[in-house]
């Protein structure tokens, strides 16, 4: 912990360096606080709901009443904003008080800080998105930027011996800082991450893979246009991992140090030095678009800036696009290629493929066309365990006999609009549509001989939607067809759909209902009908107050089956939903 104390020392000495050189600007815009005609703004958004549940020939399958209360409101004081949200239920099963997280990201122009709970984005190999209780800030004067934050990324959790779904963690406590210049174009950020579990803030759990551990990352990201036309992109990152921070301190004579010292990482016999790194380059220009890309990730890279990261593989990636008759037809595709293991030192790894292609064609106003395919390819090398660790040289290990597993999966999909009548008609408007996809997922051994025949899945759906403005009316009728096909099963879902809504008294009252019916078949026997009926209004007074009422009701049959002793019994489920909204 004491790391921490002298880099919170070092941010804040970089934070006041940076305001320093900012002042200027911070002044400027200061001045015009006092003009302001309203210099304090207060909205938001509070609302109710209660839900009512209740079942009819099967035991209740959620509790029959649950309430909701949730709010958003934002502060503005002379230009500053701060918004704030809660939420409170009946649902708290695991906390004591109403009030989980709090979080405000109080702003004022191109200031920005974050208290309480929060989330920060610095880079995809650094802080991503994990939430932490703390605090924060970000600049952005002109073409410099600046960010920062320090906060507890999670809570401890200790052991529970009687209960093994609660997972116990240790304390982490986390900080970052981002600086950089330039504009979305052409701009250089350098980053520096660092998280640290507490070993001393629960007891040692009997979980011998729960370990506290340590983490250190310095990244750079750029961005550089060479010309109107062509960007190149890309971001470099270093981590520096230690699985047991317990661990001895390494030191030349017992360990090799591993990778570069970074600020505030100490070195241990558990500790591991990785890198992860991309770059992308881009050519637009004319309606043609290409772009070609590269990406590795070191089988030890890990951050603790991220809730979930995959490491160990590189990507290749190409992929082009050009417009062709003033924007009607487009045509593009990519290619992709990626494979784990890098190291070869696993028992097993994947090789991928990845080809896509997708077109869409508008030949004339009325009518528009799309399509796309995708070929997604994987083979999975697995190895003899015994014999790989009885190898005799690096050479005998290439070697050793080993079975590839290869598993295809297709994607297609289509999409057909047609506008019916005018398309310029302020009366009405009829769009007839139909959406087909398919996807084959295959399974393939040895020297791609085929052990299993995979499945099919296919899905359409064909719809007319008519929408008449005078009447503010609108109905849709779809008829639905989903197959699913795999080894000696088949099933077969087919049922239409109608959708009907309409607005009253200047759309203050809107109203809207569904009807669907599902028949289920497998293999050559109907196994059920499913019936779902949707009700929903809502009533809004003066844009401030709504009303909502809602209803849904599902009614399933169920049909005895030639092989099945007793039949599923038939029910039925009723859900209603009663709320209230005020803005102001």
């Amino acid at each position: 912990m004491k790391a921490f104390l002298s880099y919170k020392l070092f941010l804040s000495v970089a934070f006041l360096f940076f305001i320093m050189a900012a002042m200027p600007l911070l002044a400027q815009d200061l001045s015009q606080i006092g003009r302001s005609k309203k210099p304090f703004k207060l909205t938001g958004t509070l609302s109710a709901n209660q839900i009512y549940y209740d079942a009819f020939g099967i035991p209740n399958r959620r509790p029959p009443y649950n309430y909701f209360l949730s709010g958003s409101v934002n502060i503005g004081i002379y230009g500053w904003n701060v918004p704030l949200s809660y939420t409170y239920s009946n649902q708290q099963s695991q906390f004591q008080q109403p009030f989980n997280q709090f979080g405000a990201t109080p702003y004022y122009k191109w200031i920005k800080f974050y208290a309480g709970y929060n989330n920060m984005i610095f880079s995809s190999y650094s802080l991503n998105g994990h939430v932490f209780l703390g605090g924060g800030v970000e600049l952005k004067p002109g073409i410099f930027r600046f960010s920062a934050m320090y906060g507890r990324l999670n809570r401890a959790i200790q052991e529970d011996t009687n209960n093994v779904n609660i997972v116990p963690y240790y304390e982490r406590m986390g900080m970052g800082m981002k600086i950089g210049v330039g504009k979305e174009r052409n701009f250089l950020d350098f980053i520096f991450f660092r998280g640290e579990d507490n070993p001393n803030s629960i007891r040692p759990p009997m979980m011998q893979t729960i370990q506290p551990g340590e983490n250190a990352i310095a990244s750079f990201v750029a961005n550089k246009s060479l010309t109107k036309w062509v960007t190149l992109s890309g971001e470099y990152a270093t981590s520096a991992y230690t699985n047991d921070v317990r661990s001895p301190v390494a030191t030349e004579s017992s360990v090799k140090v591993l990778g570069a010292n970074l600020p505030g990482f100490t070195n241990r016999t558990t500790s591991a030095t990785s890198n992860a790194y991309n770059a992308k380059a881009t050519y637009s220009k004319d309606g043609l678009t290409l772009g070609v890309g590269y990406e590795r990730i070191d089988p030890e890279y890990r951050t603790m800036g991220s809730y979930f990261f995959n490491n160990d593989f590189e990507n290749y990636t190409a992929n082009a696009g050009k417009k062709f008759l003033e924007g009607r037809l487009n045509v593009a595709g990519s290619v992709g290629i990626q494979r784990s293991n890098l190291k070869g030192d696993k028992i097993s790894g994947m090789n991928r493929n990845i080809y896509s292609a997708n077109v869409s064609f508008s030949p004339t106003p009325k009518l528009s066309f799309s399509s796309s395919y995708s070929n997604f390819q994987s083979v999975t090398r697995v190895r003899n365990q015994f014999e790989r660790l009885t190898a005799a040289t690096p050479q005998d290990t290439l070697q050793l006999n080993s079975l590839d597993f290869v598993q295809l999966t297709q994607n297609a999909n289509t999409i057909i609009n047609y506008i019916v009548g005018d398309p310029a008609s302020r009366y009405s408007k009829n769009i007839a549509s139909l959406n087909v996809t398919y996807q084959n997922v295959g399974n393939t051994g040895a020297a791609n001989q085929r052990v299993a025949p995979g499945a099919n899945f296919y899905n359409a759906v064909a719809s007319f939607n008519r929408t008449i403005n005078p009447a503010n009316v609108s109905y849709t009728l779809a008829m639905n067809t989903n197959i699913n096909e795999s080894i000696g099963l088949r099933v077969y879902l087919v049922g239409p759909t109608a959708t009907f809504s309409k607005s009253f008294f200047n759309k203050k009252l809107k109203g809207n209902t569904s009807v669907s019916w599902i028949n289920s078949y497998l293999n050559r026997f109907k196994i059920n009908d499913i019936l779902n009926v949707r009700l929903n209004i809502t009533y809004t007074i003066k844009k401030q107050h709504q009303f909502n009422l809602s209803n849904t009701g599902t009614y399933r049959a169920n049909y005895l089956l030639p092989e099945a002793a007793n039949k599923q019994p038939d029910f039925f489920e009723i859900t209603m939903n009663m709320g209230y909204a005020f803005s102001f």
